[in-house]
Order: structure tokens, then C-alpha cells, then sequence
């Protein structure tokens, strides 16, 4: 039974631990883009809808893996499922009376979605098309998206953006890659 409760306990800390590690990621990136997009102070993370959004990311995450029977999730499923949980519960928030200057603070967790998702994918947002990154944030914004889908279209991206960097892919059968 000991054995048990300890590996319960040892599972939740992991737990613990992913959680405390993707929220100080996150925090950084937010320093990041906040500053680089010249964002007001009053434009913040909330760190508590931050880690409820962690513990529904993972458990998400986890619930897919298991039913698609898929040991880790790769670059792309982890890129559109930050991107479904920031839509979902919108972590950015701006505090009542901030001058709003710019059309991007509007925006600022569709924005803020993409510049996490593309940390995931290794892709500066300078290396996006316009157009594309319209389409999305519209899609981010106003549309209900399956995170699944979304996964592909990050692969589409990858490959869109860097095609020379993942020519190794190209080797794999098509059976290999529903394994993966």
C-alpha cells in the first residue's frame, strides 16, 4: 500500500514540477513579447488562470495520448494544444484603465498564442506569411479550433517555413509516421 501512496505522491510532484517549469517558460516569453510589442503595464499574466491552464494542458495532453496511444507528443501537438488552453482561458488580461494604444493589446492572447506556439515549433515570427498569420489569429480569435487539426497545421507551417530542415522526415513511410 506504501508503495502505492508513493508512487502517487511521486507522479503528482512530476505533475507539480511540469507545471511550475511551463509556467516560468511561459512567463519569460510573456517578458518577452510584452516588451518587444512595447505593451503598458497594466497589459499582465495572470498567473493563476496560468497554472489552471497548465494543469488542463497536461491533463488534455495526457487524455490524447492515451487515446491515440502515442508515448510523447511531438513538437506540433504540444504547439496547438498551448495554443487551444491560452484561447480557452485567456491568461492575458489588462486592468481596468489602461490607455489602449495599439490594435495588438485586442489581441494580445491570440498574439500571445502564436509567438508560443511558434517557441515550440523553433520558428521566428518574422519567418511567418502575413496572410497566414492573419488567418490564424482570426481563427484564434472568432472560430472554435480541434486541437488535433491544429496540430496539423503546424506541421503544414513547419514545413512551409523550414522544408530543407526536416528532409530527414522524408525517409518515412507513411506507416512509420502514424506511429510516431
Amino acid at each position: 500500500m506504501t508503495e502505492s501512496v508513493d508512487k502517487q505522491r511521486h507522479e503528482e510532484e512530476q505533475k507539480l514540477r511540469k507545471i511550475a517549469d511551463r509556467m516560468r517558460s511561459t512567463e519569460k516569453l510573456f517578458i518577452s513579447v510584452a516588451t518587444s510589442r512595447k505593451w503598458p503595464h497594466g497589459v499582465y499574466l495572470n498567473t493563476s488562470i496560468l497554472e489552471n491552464l497548465f494543469e488542463h494542458y497536461f491533463r488534455d495532453v495526457d487524455e490524447t495520448k492515451d487515446k491515440h496511444e502515442i508515448i510523447n507528443a511531438d513538437r506540433h501537438k504540444r504547439a496547438a494544444f498551448t495554443m487551444k488552453w491560452l484561447m480557452r482561458l485567456r491568461p492575458i488580461q489588462i486592468e481596468r484603465g489602461v490607455k489602449i494604444s495599439k490594435t495588438d493589446i485586442l489581441i494580445a492572447n491570440e498574439l500571445f498564442a502564436c509567438f508560443a506556439a511558434l517557441e515550440h515549433l523553433e520558428i521566428s515570427f518574422r519567418d511567418i506569411d502575413e496572410n497566414w498569420l492573419r488567418n490564424l489569429l482570426f481563427t484564434l480569435r472568432y472560430r472554435d479550433f480541434c486541437a488535433e487539426a491544429m496540430g496539423s497545421e503546424m506541421y503544414l507551417l513547419e514545413q512551409a517555413v523550414s522544408p530543407a530542415s526536416n528532409l530527414s522526415n522524408a525517409s518515412i513511410s507513411p506507416a512509420q509516421a502514424i506511429t510516431r
